[in-house]
């Protein structure tokens, strides 16, 4: 997968999108960091704001990859991994700043925990440090995405690491070997619910994923969704459907679908001049066109299946949710942190 220098333990995947102002705050995290060890990747999604050039003038130290056009979180973090053969690949989002040993915290863990292959980080929202953004992923019972510990104070948080179904993609450690084995981002997510996807097909091939909570940053929450909230939903939406057919046994993928097969329609009925109801009429469709690929990728997933179904299920979590109620902040975070244009895609 490319190659780097054989003393560096770790890539650090950086994809970003005009976001030199969000970029800059989360490279100067990156220099202040006790664990040094890495090597950064900054894959410019087709930005239009000098952003690989401010990198290569202030931060020599990355590498910049560019794209000729923003082609969606998947291709620009499938583009970096490529880029280095270093054993670990850091996942980090381009409007998280780190906390100085947030990376020695996670080295030391791979160390430790040769059993484990995954790790996932804690985020904390920018505007309520005070509060949890992420702990993790995990699923509820009806199918949607768990986005573990958010809105939950700091004390929440267990002592030690503990097992967890997958990390975050905001902040996420891999081993490079995962990577290989079970393969990398899937692009057609484009952006949302990839990081699942990755997380139950690693985890159905046996591969373990901890939080690290002494491993934290501070997200300044990107504004992708509310630039771009038809698109978003939509996504969210079709990307709940991808994973759930790719990867989920049978028994709980006859019980979710008819829920998805049916939901979407009360936005398209009750207000039929905005946008919202059509987008998921939408990604109905773009379901039905993507069954062919999903059913060869669940014939693949299950066939390298090394885990019980109900081991993984243990991990699942009480309680149901939706996607959008999961990406909303604790309150209305401050007028430059809304409208954030560094979005990752």
């Amino acid at each position: 997968m490319g190659t780097a220098a054989a003393s560096l333990r770790m890539a650090i995947v950086i994809p970003t999108w005009n976001g030199r102002e969000m970029l800059s705050s989360c490279l100067a995290s990156l220099k202040q960091q006790t664990f040094t060890d890495f090597q950064i990747y900054v894959v410019d999604n087709g930005s239009t704001d000098g952003t690989g050039e401010f990198v290569k003038k202030e931060h020599p130290e990355a590498q910049v990859l560019r794209l000729d056009t923003n082609r969606g979180f998947s291709v620009a973090v499938n583009r970096g991994i490529a880029a280095g053969s270093e054993p670990l690949v850091l996942m980090l989002n381009n409007d998280v700043e780190l906390e100085p040993h947030c990376l020695a915290a996670l080295a030391d863990r791979a160390d430790a925990a040769p059993e484990e292959s995954i790790w996932t980080g804690v985020l904390l929202w920018a505007h309520r440090t005070d509060l949890i953004e992420s702990g993790g992923l995990s699923l509820f019972h009806d199918g949607t995405p768990a986005i573990l510990y958010r809105t939950q104070p700091l004390n929440a948080l267990p002592d030690q690491p503990e097992e967890v179904l997958g990390a975050y993609g905001g902040l996420a450690l891999y081993r490079r070997e995962v990577l290989e084995r079970v393969g990398v981002f899937d692009e057609r997510f484009v952006f949302y619910g990839e990081d699942m996807d990755l997380a139950l097909r690693a985890r159905l091939a046996g591969f373990r994923c901890a939080l690290v909570p002494s491993a934290r940053g501070v997200h300044r929450h990107m504004a992708t969704s509310s630039r771009r909230p038809n698109l978003s939903a939509y996504l969210q939406y079709r990307n709940i459907v991808f994973y759930i057919w790719k990867n989920m046994r049978a028994g709980l993928l006859w019980r979710w679908l008819p829920r998805f097969a049916l939901s979407g329609f009360r936005p398209l009925l009750l207000s039929p001049w905005r946008g919202l109801g059509w987008a998921l009429v939408g990604a109905k469709f773009s379901i039905l066109w993507h069954l062919p690929y999903l059913l060869l990728e669940r014939r693949n997933v299950r066939a390298a299946r090394k885990v019980a179904d109900a081991e993984i299920e243990k991990l699942f979590v009480e309680g149901r949710s939706c996607a959008t109620a999961e990406m909303r902040p604790p309150a209305k975070a401050p007028e430059s942190e809304n409208t954030n244009p560094g979005a990752n895609v």
